[in-house]
């Protein structure tokens, strides 16, 4: 292939990915990757490269600023699993299921409230809210 047809190529795929199709070929065939080993090692380094950027760290101030009632609430119940007080469930307590699971602050995230929480897997954490 000579540089001529691959630059041509190269440039209907950037315009192919601006179209509806093109934008919905690229985002599944994204997740289809995402789902592999190799792209779930891509996509956390990827994760960890961005968090050290200045943009995700002032993300997560402003988040910090905005919700200081949930990141109290996130911040003890990290503490608690860290010394032993709260343990994390092994199952879902929706479809109980064995998933890595994440404390779903049921009642709310008053003072009172913090340490009352089920554990939920991604999925069934994403219906709840």
């Amino acid at each position: 292939m000579t540089e001529q047809q691959k630059q041509k190529r190269r440039a209907w795929w950037v315009r192919y990915r601006q179209t509806a199709k093109g934008r919905a070929v690229t985002k599944t065939a994204a997740a289809r990757y995402r789902q592999t080993a190799k792209g779930r090692a891509a996509h956390r380094a990827e994760q960890a490269r961005y968090r050290l950027t200045v943009k995700s760290k002032a993300s997560r101030l402003r988040w910090r600023v905005a919700h200081p009632e949930r990141y109290a609430a996130h911040r003890a119940v990290t503490e608690a699993v860290r010394r032993g007080t709260l343990v994390r469930a092994s199952r879902c307590a929706s479809c109980d299921k064995r998933r890595k699971t994440m404390a779903h602050h049921y009642r709310g995230y008053a003072l009172r409230q913090q340490l009352e929480v089920e554990w939920l897997c991604a999925p069934c954490h994403a219906e709840e809210h």
